[in-house]
């Protein structure tokens, strides 16, 4: 039983590294930007959410007030960002987007400290699997990370706006010149982000607790996740997501000397050796030259 209880923690992490990977995937495949800023987006939003439930706002109002942070957030970002994206430099837009993540997690150290809040309040209620079981903000995680990933792969490669938005990063004059609003999709996709890391960490901070970096450490590992998958290739992500949580967790918890101070480290190296085999991707083929 222990097994399957790191197993289901595993699962859990891996759906929230995946969330965070579905909204980078969103970003990148709209102006060719990793978006690192996203995670603190995602945690200012859910310190909102904080804020505004300890001042003893009804539930409801609290969510909208988040969301809308996450908005104002991703507009933000996307005015920011949109010069490069214009330009097609999303190392420079790589860069600038980091700065603004430091600069979001700094100020939420400032102003809320750097121990732990919980959104929560009380024991947290259990959906039990047998003589195992899972907090409810794990459960609505695990299903909402799934649907998810599901919705964006289907959004991109199987509509009419997915063509757009892979159009819009592809080839952004040819694009303008048959009327496409550019600036427009790619502001639509900063926004769709920032919600979607909303959402993950706000659930993240139920299940466990809000710290200020938390958005930097979920960001990193999903930005792994994307260079293991492939990063046009939201099926790898996918597999590669949970390949780093369930991993590393299986070693801590069943190796004796190693803590979760170990974690980066075991998702470095599962990374270094999926990338030496598979460069372009999880389910990357090899191509024969000419």
């Amino acid at each position: 039983m222990y097994l399957v209880s790191i197993v289901l923690q595993s699962l859990v992490l891996g759906t929230q590294i995946l969330m965070v990977a579905v909204a980078l995937y969103l970003v990148s495949a709209a102006s060719r930007i990793v978006h690192l800023a996203t995670g603190a987006i995602g945690a200012a939003a859910a310190y909102a959410l904080y804020w505004s439930i300890t001042l003893g706002w009804p539930i409801w109002a609290a969510i909208i007030f988040a969301l809308c942070v996450a908005t104002a957030l991703g507009l933000l970002s996307a005015q920011l960002l949109e010069p490069f994206a214009v330009r097609q430099e999303p190392l420079l837009g790589l860069l600038v987007s980091f700065a603004l993540g430091i600069v979001i997690e700094s100020l939420l150290a400032i102003f809320f400290g750097t121990d732990g809040k919980s959104l929560g309040k009380g024991i947290l209620p259990v959906v039990r699997f047998g003589d195992v079981g899972i907090d409810l903000p794990g459960i609505i995680t695990i299903c909402t990370g799934f649907l998810a990933a599901v919705f964006a792969w289907l959004a991109v490669h199987l509509t009419g706006a997915g063509r757009l938005l892979r159009s819009v990063a592809e080839n952004s004059a040819l694009s303008t010149s048959l009327g496409v609003n550019n600036k427009l999709i790619r502001r639509v996709a900063y926004i769709t982000a920032a919600l979607v890391a909303a959402t993950v960490i706000g659930l993240a901070g139920w299940h466990a607790a809000l710290v200020p970096h938390m958005g930097f450490q979920l960001v990193v590992a999903a930005f792994i996740a994307l260079l293991m998958g492939g990063a046009s290739d939201l099926r790898g992500t996918v597999v590669a997501s949970y390949i780093i949580a369930v991993i590393p967790g299986l070693i801590i918890g069943y190796a004796s000397g190693f803590s979760e101070n170990w974690r980066l480290v075991f998702v470095f190296l599962i990374a270094a050796v999926v990338l030496a085999l598979r460069p372009h991707g999880i389910f990357s083929r090899k191509m024969r030259e000419a």
